[in-house]
């Protein structure tokens, strides 16, 4: 006779700092490995028009013997608010915490959100080991990839765990275990063709990049891993027969650093007729290969840009030309794919020359759609290490809630401008973009859902007329032009939330 073995209940939550459509794919991942092993498993993504109320209630309703949080720097005050207030509803719970800023500054994540452990890294592994381990009432002094206080209320830092070698081992995201329709909101993520049933997918983990603004090599290292084409495509077909998804976007940080691996990619996603997206890095795509990614129903790729300034890209370690931008967006216009680029103003010592020659390089590159937002010394940079060394700068962990796209200044100031001057700069940037990145929008394709947003706008006349009035003040029209995308998100939203709940 064989007793069956009941694992407990686990609650994974992610905080958001922004309305962004994507999945959390990371918390679903871990969620889908910890549901094979016989856990039951709860998932809570908290949008920011989502009532604490509601969310405190099915948490504390679910009575999870463990909760877990999806941790980044920016939503370090709101983890911490909603973590004091789940204690008190469940005091008996094991807490912990992973993601991108637990895994940089472990201890402190520890100490800080009062965390009965930390997950360092990829998750998947040690969680489940971790929480295997606490069923059997074990100790966790062997889990790879942990940091915890032990008996003593000493903080221990176990070794780390080696990233997953066969990303094709791990289970699909647990995507059932969210409601989907959330995430099937328009424009959807391929940000210059609107889309109202777009899913985002991993294919790979790991960047090679050396630059100095990114942290993200300490979470899945500069190796990259690849899923097989094979297992990939059994994803999308799933995602197409149980969603009817219409478009994809691969979230990848660097899409196409194996050209056979995409051509394989390619061939399949063009029998499967899906429009799709994704990011890369300039150094890693050639002419031949945007032809056959062109030719599989590629719409737009995005590119860290960051700056026209040689000085500049040499400083932050990006190592790339203007010379290999100008070819790389010259082949995406003629083989007619949208190019998204995104840009950072305020690196270290920048000086406006070096925003005149940005401003140089969009002209000449003409970006379909450029996003201009501050250089931000985030915890585990190489960056936030010369702040402190050079310029004696070291931010507080709650300086950091706040958004680094629509912030009206830095956070800190490393440029060689005084802080009018890089007010300015980024200003003269946004400006030299601002047309060429609204009309390039109005295609036949999108007007519809450009029509719509507007509309939705005007049933909230009073939020409209902020959104308007910032605007003025701020002299700078994309606060409005934000705000009716994101009006229009949050009314589909709670519409499509009020149709679940009535069914």
């Amino acid at each position: 006779m064989t007793i069956e073995v009941k694992m407990s209940k686990v609650s994974l939550i992610n905080v958001r700092k922004s309305d962004t459509v994507f999945m959390p794919l990371g918390l679903l991942y871990m969620a889908a490995v910890l549901e094979k092993n016989g856990f039951k498993v709860q998932v809570i993504d908290i949008f920011t028009y989502d009532y604490e109320e509601v969310v405190l209630k099915k948490i504390k309703d679910f009575d999870p013997k463990y909760i877990g949080f999806s941790v980044f720097t920016p939503s370090y005050s709101k983890v911490k608010t909603l973590k004091d207030k789940l204690n008190d509803l469940l005091a008996k719970a094991i807490f912990f915490a992973g993601g991108v800023h637990p895994t940089i500054l472990a201890q402190e994540s520890l100490l800080d959100f009062d965390m009965d452990f930390i997950v360092r890294g990829e998750g998947e592994l040690s969680l489940l080991e971790a929480l295997k381990t606490l069923e059997r009432e074990d100790s966790l002094d062997n889990v790879e990839g942990l940091t915890y206080r032990d008996s003593q209320g000493v903080v221990k830092n176990n070794p780390d765990r080696e990233p997953v070698g066969k990303l094709d081992t791990i289970p699909f995201p647990a995507r059932h275990l969210v409601n989907v329709e959330n995430y099937f909101i328009p424009p959807g993520y391929i940000r210059s063709y609107f889309l109202d049933r777009v899913v985002n997918v991993v294919t790979s983990r790991g960047c090679p990049g050396c630059c100095t603004f990114c942290s993200s090599h300490l979470l899945s290292g500069r190796k990259v891993r690849r899923r097989s084409v094979n297992n990939i495509m059994q994803e999308l077909d799933l995602l197409i027969a149980q969603y009817h998804i219409k478009g994809i976007y691969f979230s990848d940080e660097t899409f196409t650093t194996d050209h056979d691996w995409v051509v394989n990619l390619c061939d399949e996603i063009k029998k499967r007729r899906l429009p799709w997206a994704c990011a890369t890095r300039v150094d890693f795509i050639n002419d031949d290969l945007i032809r056959k990614m062109k030719d599989s129903g590629c719409k737009q790729v995005e590119f860290g840009i960051e700056s026209g300034s040689e000085i500049v890209l040499k400083t932050i370690k990006k190592n790339t030309s203007s010379l290999r931008i100008h070819k790389v967006f010259a082949s995406l216009k003629e083989n007619k794919i949208r190019s998204f680029a995104n840009l950072m103003v305020g690196s270290p010592n920048e000086r406006y020359e070096d925003i005149i020659e940005t401003k140089k390089l969009l002209h000449e590159i003409k970006p379909n759609f450029s996003l201009i937002s501050w250089f931000t010394p985030f915890p585990g940079t190489e960056v936030s290490d010369w702040a402190l060394e050079e310029r004696g700068i070291k931010l507080k962990i709650a300086d950091y809630d706040f958004d680094f796209v629509t912030a009206e200044q830095p956070l800190a100031n490393l440029s060689a401008m005084s802080m009018e001057q890089l007010i300015k700069a980024r200003a003269l940037l946004q400006r030299a973009v601002f047309f060429r990145n609204y009309l390039s929008m109005f295609t036949f394709h999108n007007i519809k859902y450009i029509l719509c947003a507007i509309i939705f706008s005007f049933f909230s006349p009073l939020k409209l007329i902020r959104a308007f009035s910032l605007s003025i003040k701020r002299r700078n029209l994309e606060h409005l032009i934000y705000y009716i995308f994101y009006n229009y998100q949050e009314v589909l939203f709670k519409r499509k939330r009020a149709k679940i709940t009535i069914n």
